[in-house]
């Protein structure tokens, strides 16, 4: 291949990087898509980038082979330390996997964090003081106004050590203006836009003469996300025009809030109009959307 400025660039700029993740769980909303993303998108730029899962079951790993497929068609090289019982905030790392990170960190020249409130952080954090490794953090909005108010007495007690961490990193990264604004002041100087290095979808052209109107939603069912908001809004639009509506919704989140979905639908008697799709993988939302 002949040196050109591209590939001379390429090389000069190539970095050693460790991006730090929780469980790849496909109902854990956005993060665990951006962290992956990320990290191929880091890869096809021509770093090398390896990925440490903390404290995903064996089991969960087979259900998200997609997100695993994903990486390794990018060359990014990952490794999981699995656990029986999986949390969404990770796991305490044993000694063996603690060693590990330390010599995978002597050959790193930055790492990446995903997420704030992470039970491994505790064992990482200490090792790159020790080697003063460069890393930067991405809270996919855990440090918002509304986030920061949920779980108040887990987030007290880990406070102190969760201050450090975000204090001494060397950025903040975050997907949007407003997740930057509401940055805690003393992380604001640190803060920077880089958005999120997720594919795109594909788009096909619609379907000619349609009759129906549909309204889609993909993503977590949860409260924060006010589906309910939507749905009532739907409601009050189906009785004031003339259009042909469906409301087609994708995803899935705790029972108890798709049990409150549900029952809102019956309430407002549109469960003729609203179609649960459940969740839908990315293969089947490319050919459907």
């Amino acid at each position: 291949m002949p040196l050109t400025y591209r590939t001379l660039n390429s090389i000069i700029y190539s970095m050693r990087i460790l991006t730090i993740s929780g469980p790849l769980h496909r109902e854990y909303g956005g993060p665990p898509l951006a962290a992956t993303g990320i990290a191929r998108a880091l890869s096809r730029m021509n770093h090398e980038v390896h990925m440490f899962i903390c404290g995903q079951s064996g089991t969960d790993v087979l259900v998200n082979s997609n997100f695993y497929s994903k990486l390794s068609s990018d060359l990014v090289n990952f490794k999981v330390f699995n656990r029986r019982n999986q949390s969404v905030y990770g796991t305490f790392l044993k000694f063996s996997e603690i060693f590990e990170v330390w010599k995978k960190l002597l050959k790193t020249d930055l790492v990446i964090f995903h997420q704030v409130y992470k039970l491994h952080y505790l064992g990482i954090w200490p090792l790159l003081l020790i080697q003063r490794k460069p890393y930067v953090l991405m809270p996919h909005g855990t440090l918002t106004f509304y986030h920061r108010k949920q779980h108040r007495i887990r987030k007290f007690v880990f406070a102190f050590p969760t201050f450090l961490l975000l204090r001494t990193a060397k950025g903040i990264f975050v997907a949007s203006e407003k997740e930057l604004v509401e940055l805690p002041y003393y992380l604001k100087s640190k803060g920077k836009i880089v958005g999120l290095g997720i594919d795109l979808p594909k788009f096909v052209k619609p379907k000619k003469n349609s009759q129906i109107f549909n309204i889609l939603y993909m993503g977590r069912l949860t409260k924060k996300k006010r589906l309910d908001v939507a749905l009532k809004a739907f409601s009050t639009l189906i009785k004031e025009s003339n259009c042909n509506l469906k409301f087609i919704i994708c995803g899935s989140g705790a029972e108890v809030d798709e049990k409150d979905l549900i029952e809102l639908v019956d309430f407002l008697d549109i469960a003729e109009y609203v179609d649960f799709r459940g969740w839908v993988d990315t293969v089947e939302k490319d050919r459907k959307s």
